[in-house]
């Protein structure tokens, strides 16, 4: 039977909260048939109803299922449990909302599923099964595996999961375990002169340019910094004897701004001279199972004023947060990720 015969539903027995005062009993109705009509749009009038009356001026409208429509009072109950958060239907600049970023994180944790959680929709306004599709096709997921690319999207908006879950047992852990270690530091940052772009294009809704043979050098010796300086610390710190290196001569460089290039944001949005730049953003080719993927930001005066480094061995990555603190470059954080479960093991 395919899922639009078995959604079908005699009009005479439907249970669509429309234009009925019945309370409806959920647990009255089979968990297959609820998350089938989960995963297919309500009826074009009962959308438009909804949209209208809470999500007119949203700039992306949430997904309205079927599930909703035929077999909850949600109406009824909208505002005592609340709808989508605004925030929620805004995407980032790399094109991903909200809801993506934690259906790659839910689906890293698992090998199967059989049932989609109805968050996905009341919470985070996405259709699971499109959202899916979305994922597949931009190179975010490889079936139920997170791509290196998926990995990074997890790594730089894990706000998101932090939200979902904010007291998480391990990270309350990691704080207290690492709160008395000796802060690593750079203290002898790069004093080399800030970049000069040129060729600047706007793409993804940014400023981008290319890394020129006239960069590599800076860049060459930015990296050989924290390559002696600061990442054998942290390495120890973390026990871990295989070493974090960036190695620069495998970089990534493309005509799509998608491995190894410039973000140029010299001013920001009200004008004023920007902190920050320039961004590096690298990734390098996959070596045996090792790879590196990050971001290095730059102030106005050339030196390192921020930075997210990433390194994978096959399933498990470290991401790294650097920042000044007194006008030194410090780790403030590592995360460790594993199967797609990701918890902080160190912070300052």
């Amino acid at each position: 039977m395919g899922i639009f015969s078995f959604l079908k539903k005699d009009s005479s027995t439907s249970l669509s909260n429309s234009a009925s005062e019945t309370i409806i009993d959920r647990a009255q109705i089979d968990s297959d048939y609820i998350d089938q009509c989960q995963r297919v749009p309500a009826s074009e009038k009962y959308i438009k109803r909804i949209i209208r009356k809470y999500y007119i001026n949203y700039p992306e409208k949430p997904f309205i299922s079927k599930d909703r429509e035929e077999n909850t009072n949600w109406e009824e109950n909208a505002a005592m449990y609340g709808i989508v958060d605004r925030k929620m239907m805004m995407r980032y600049g790399d094109g991903l909302l909200p809801g993506d970023v934690y259906l790659l994180f839910w689906i890293g944790k698992r090998k199967s599923f059989k049932r989609v959680p109805a968050y996905f929709e009341y919470r985070y306004g996405i259709s699971f099964d499109k959202e899916l599709t979305f994922l597949r096709e931009n190179g975010y997921l490889q079936g139920l595996e997170i791509t290196d690319k998926g990995a990074e999207a997890i790594v730089n908006h894990y706000d998101v999961i932090d939200a979902h879950n904010p007291n998480r047992k391990e990270s309350k852990e990691a704080k207290k375990k690492y709160s008395e270690t000796k802060p690593i530091t750079l203290e002898s940052n790069s004093e080399f002169a800030l970049f000069e772009i040129q060729n600047v294009v706007e793409k993804y809704g940014r400023n981008l340019a290319a890394v020129t043979d006239v960069h590599k050098e800076k860049i060459e010796n930015d990296i050989q910094l924290l390559n002696s300086n600061f990442l054998p610390e942290v390495a120890m710190l973390l026990n871990e004897n295989r070493g974090l290196i960036i190695d620069y001569s495998n970089f990534v460089y493309d005509n799509e701004y998608t491995s190894t290039y410039f973000i140029y944001n010299p001013l920001t949005k009200t004008g004023k001279t920007s902190k920050f730049p320039v961004t590096l953003r690298y990734r390098s080719e996959e070596v045996d199972g090792y790879s590196t993927i990050g971001r290095i930001s730059y102030l106005n005066d050339g030196r390192i004023g921020k930075a997210n480094l990433n390194f994978w061995f096959n399933n498990t990555g470290y991401s790294l947060n650097l920042a000044l603190e007194n006008d030194i470059l410090m780790l403030k954080s590592v995360d460790k990720m594993k199967s797609g479960e990701k918890h902080t093991v160190y912070k300052m």
